[in-house]
């Protein structure tokens, strides 16, 4: 009688702790996810920037705004 709250415990112990485990495995997987989408957003917008000013000035010498 007095087994079965105490595996009903240990049971739920068990479930929060993987359910902890995921939690954290996953959200670092969207942080890392989210970091690495942004890097190559921010990545090629410069890129974009570097083509767009070096065609208006191939020369710093003809560069004058």
């Amino acid at each position: 009688m007095n087994k079965t709250p105490k595996l009903f415990i240990l049971a739920g112990a068990v479930l929060a702790s993987l359910f902890l485990f995921v939690s954290i495995v996953y959200n670092n997987f969207v942080q890392k996810s989210i970091y690495e989408e942004n890097s190559q957003h921010l990545l090629s917008t410069y890129e974009q920037v570097d083509k767009t000013f070096t065609m208006v000035c191939p020369t710093q010498l003809e560069c004058t705004f």
